[in-house]
């Protein structure tokens, strides 16, 4: 985990992550070799994560320019041409997605890798992604999901709830099609104007087709680059940091209304956390005021229940058993009901997460969760 004092949850990158992404984003060039030096006698690169791999088309870009005679640079050059590649085919397969739901009367709008692929990198072999994100209007959502499958398209995962997003692919792609750019990010009981609630832009970059994409703007990218890189999940994500630096770059960014959209979807203290490690690896300021402002947001008890179920680590180390990763997906899974609508949530729960038919089998789960470490 971070060494970086004072900052709260589980979900921060490990000191080898910690070193890759100063090596990226650090612009004294001093520090940034120091970095490298620190990582390259403690990491093989033979071996890494999938989040390092992500990283890996950046970061033979920036040893080309400060240390050209790295050993490993070849080979993280050849990952940088194969992510180019992909990413090409992927965007062509993401056109004909965008085009049947444009031709449905839909306005989609792209989110995370392919959305910052074509709007804050320099190409687009840097931001390499694996599937492709698509929000639409969920009064549309159902109009969306027919026309997609009408074009070929296969679903492969449904949505708990209709809370999020549907999964569905079509010959490499995998597309993602969201009612809500993520699960945490969601006013309880209000579908319709949490998705209102969101500022779109234009991406800088076009399709090669000449379409133009749909895209959040600077600071709604940045909450939800944030916000979504840092919950919980195996790997810990890295990628996110870059790619807030990138946003953070491009001088757009508008700080109040950072704090409005944080305080509104109860995230502060995450988003002001997150700005602190951003500072601390990139050697850049964060604006005081907006941090202030941030620190100042107090949670109820509950939306910080809602909150650390996202970003702290559920452990099964206990007399609880699987009991808190249960408790945890749950409330990831409730995100966007209101209190009131909890039961229903939970009955729901139950019979998609647990596969129980009636509440009477619950007891039996229940003692077999809490019993097993």
């Amino acid at each position: 985990m971070t060494t970086v004092a004072g900052l709260r949850f589980d979900t921060w990158p490990d000191r080898d992550d910690q070193l890759a992404c100063r090596v990226l984003l650090q612009r004294d060039e001093m520090r940034a070799r120091a970095a490298w030096e620190q990582l390259a006698r403690r990491w093989n690169p033979d071996q890494p994560t999938s989040e390092q791999y992500r990283l890996f088309p950046l970061l033979a870009e920036r040893l080309a320019a400060l240390m050209p005679d790295e050993a490993r640079l070849g080979m993280l050059q050849g990952v940088r041409r194969q992510a180019t590649v992909q990413t090409l085919f992927h965007l062509d397969a993401l056109d004909d997605a965008l085009g049947v739901l444009e031709t449905a009367g839909l306005a989609p709008v792209v989110l995370k890798g392919s959305a910052l692929a074509l709007t804050v990198y320099d190409h687009l072999g840097q931001r390499p992604f694996g599937d492709a994100d698509v929000m639409v209007d969920p009064r549309m959502h159902a109009r969306a999901l027919a026309a997609l499958v009408t074009a070929g398209f296969v679903v492969t995962s449904q949505d708990f709830g209709g809370n999020h997003a549907v999964g569905l692919a079509k010959g490499t792609l995998a597309v993602d099609l969201h009612r809500r750019v993520s699960r945490e990010l969601a006013l309880p009981g209000e579908p319709e104007r949490s998705f209102d609630i969101w500022q779109v832009t234009t991406a800088r970059r076009s399709m090669r087709s000449g379409r133009q994409v749909t895209v959040l703007a600077p600071a709604d990218a940045l909450v939800h680059t944030v916000v979504h890189g840092t919950a919980w999940s195996y790997p810990i994500n890295v990628r996110w940091i870059v790619d807030a630096q990138r946003i953070v770059d491009t001088g757009d960014v508008d700080g109040d209304r950072v704090a409005y959209l944080a305080r509104r979807f109860g995230v502060s203290p995450v988003v002001h956390d997150a700005l602190v490690l951003l500072g601390d690896l990139s050697g850049r300021s964060v604006p005081e005021a907006l941090l202030g402002t941030l620190a100042a947001h107090r949670l109820t008890p509950w939306q910080q229940a809602r909150l650390d179920a996202f970003h702290r680590f559920p452990t099964s180390a206990g007399p609880l058993g699987g009991l808190p990763l249960s408790w945890s997906r749950l409330l990831q899974r409730t995100r966007d009901r209101r209190v009131s609508q909890m039961p229903a949530g939970v009955r729901e729960f139950i019979s998609v997460a647990w596969g129980v038919e009636g509440l009477h089998q619950v007891p039996a789960v229940v003692l077999g969760k809490a019993w097993s470490i």
